[in-house]
């Protein structure tokens, strides 16, 4: 946990809806059970490229099977 008392999850995925073609990450804030959504948003034409802006620091966990089939992985 961060000094506000939450979690910073950047979720990443492939050819979103509002973004296709593309990689995007999006920023949650996980506190207290409840899952926030923010504006922050990360985009880029490869994963690779994508990776580079996650801010350093952060692991990576791999999509489960249930996840939605656009996500890639989180990054907490």
């Amino acid at each position: 946990m961060e000094a506000n008392n939450c979690l910073n999850v950047w979720t990443v995925y492939n050819s979103p809806r509002d973004y296709p073609g593309l990689f995007v990450a999006r920023r949650s804030e996980a506190r207290k059970g409840v899952v926030l959504h923010t504006h922050d948003v990360l985009i880029a034409t490869t994963l690779e490229k994508l990776r580079e802006q996650i801010p350093a620091g952060l692991h990576c966990m791999p999509r489960d099977p249930s996840d939605e089939p656009q996500i890639v992985e989180c990054w907490f």
